[in-house]
Order: C-alpha cells, then sequence, then structure tokens
C-alpha cells in the first residue's frame, strides 16, 4: 500500500500503527522517505520492527537530499536491542525538526541474548538530548536500563535542558527505590532554583517506580506540583 503512494510527494500525516509491517513493510516506508520533504507525523508504533527496521530507517536520511520534516515520530512498543537502537539514534539526530517524540516500551527484553541495556538506553536519551532545544513531549516510558549511574545522571540532564518540554512520561522503567529518592530530590532542587520560570513542563507521567518513594513524597509532589507550579502530576 505505501509504496503506491512513493508518487504522492506532499503527504502530511501517515499512521501505520498497530500493523505487522515487518522488512517488507519498513521497506516500503523508506522508500517513500526518500521521496518525501513534507510528512510531519510518522506513527510506526507497535508494527513489529527489530534492529534490521532501524537499519533500514536511517538508510533513508542519506537519500533524502531536501531532508526530512517531521515534527512527530511515534515508534513505541517495538523491540530493539542496542544495535537498533544506535541506528534509530542516528535517525531521530539527522532529523531536525522532531518536537514529539514517543520511544516508550522499546528496549527489547531477552534473556536468551542478553545484552547491555544501559548501551541502548544512553542512545536513547543522547537521540532526546540532540534534540533538546526544540522537544515539547517526551515518552519514554517502559523502557529498562536507567540505573546504570551514567544513564541516570544523563536523564537528569535531559530534566535540566530541555527546558521546552511540555509532557514527559517516565513510567514503568524499573528505577530503583534510591533512584526514585534521587529523582524526586533533582526535581525539588531544580523547583527550589526557579525552574518552572523558564521549563516548560506541565504533564509528568511517573506511575509504577514513583509508588516505590514514601507516601508522604508522593502526597506532597501531588499537591505541589499542580498548586505551585502548574504541573500535572499522572500517577495513573
Amino acid at each position: 500500500m505505501l509504496s503506491n503512494c512513493v508518487n504522492y510527494k506532499n503527504f502530511i500525516e501517515i499512521n501505520l500503527a498497530d500493523n505487522a509491517l515487518e522488512d517488507d513493510g519498513v521497506r516500503a516506508v523508506k522508500e517513500f522517505l526518500w521521496e518525501n520533504s513534507t510528512l510531519q507525523v510518522l506513527n510506526l508504533n507497535n508494527t513489529k520492527l527489530n534492529d534490521k527496521s532501524c537499519k533500514l530507517l536511517a538508510g533513508c536520511i542519506e537519500k533524502n537530499k531536501k531532508g526530512l520534516s517531521l515534527k512527530s515520530f511515534h515508534i513505541g512498543n517495538n523491540e530493539f536491542t542496542d544495535v537498533g537502537l544506535e541506528d534509530l539514534r542516528h535517525f531521530i539526530e539527522s532529523i531536525k525538526t522532531i518536537e514529539v517524540l514517543d520511544v516508550s516500551y522499546i528496549i527489547k527484553v531477552d534473556r536468551r541474548k542478553p545484552f547491555k541495556y544501559e548501551d541502548a538506553m544512553q542512545s536513547l536519551f543522547n537521540a532526546i538530548l540532540s534534540r533538546k532545544a526544540i522537544i515539547s513531549s517526551i515518552n519514554i516510558s517502559g523502557n529498562h536500563g536507567i540505573n546504570d549511574k551514567n544513564c541516570f545522571d544523563q536523564f537528569k540532564k535531559i530534566l535540566f535542558e530541555c527546558k521546552k518540554v511540555r509532557s514527559l512520561n517516565i513510567s514503568t522503567m524499573g528505577m530503583s527505590k534510591s533512584n526514585c529518592k534521587e529523582l524526586v530530590a533533582t526535581f525539588l532542587k531544580l523547583m527550589n532554583f526557579g525552574w518552572n520560570v523558564d521549563n516548560n513542563l506541565r504533564e509528568l507521567i511517573w506511575n509504577d517506580d514513583l509508588k516505590k518513594s514514601p507516601s508522604s513524597t508522593l502526597k506532597f509532589l501531588s499537591a505541589e506540583l499542580p498548586k505551585i507550579y502548574n504541573i500535572k502530576l499522572k500517577t495513573l
């Protein structure tokens, strides 16, 4: 279907979510992206993509001479290892216009072929930081590996530097109790330094991991974030 759309170069949005694209489908997406410079929204959520898919997507960048103008990119609920995430990082970093990024539940959990989750997470965070000047919505929920010290420090860097983010989803990341405590302290520190003056965050979605924090902390955040900083906290 998508291969028949190559000649229609003025598409603004394509939603392929919940379709089993696999290799042939991704090749069609790649060929379409070679020719397109108007697409603003691409939704590939839950399309059975893998590491090879990321390599195919990364390969389309060099052939599109005009450059992609994606503003919203969704690739959640697919399964990649650290190898695929490195190609995905290259794809995201090459598109200078991305404002909305959904990379939820994309780090593959396979105990038969283990890999370093922290390497995959590093690639993910590097991709986000490359768009720090314009990114407004980040969904990284459901990805494990954040408990590595370097990854966690990099995540805190995202909080400090991605000041245009309005919505942040960090649910179900397997964050340790100590890191939850440190992250709460980081939020409070940011607020004490007038963080809300030059930061646009208005929605924080943080469920399972936050519940590891003391109930008093959860109660405090739920009360203070909306009242003082106009940030809606969703614990689902």
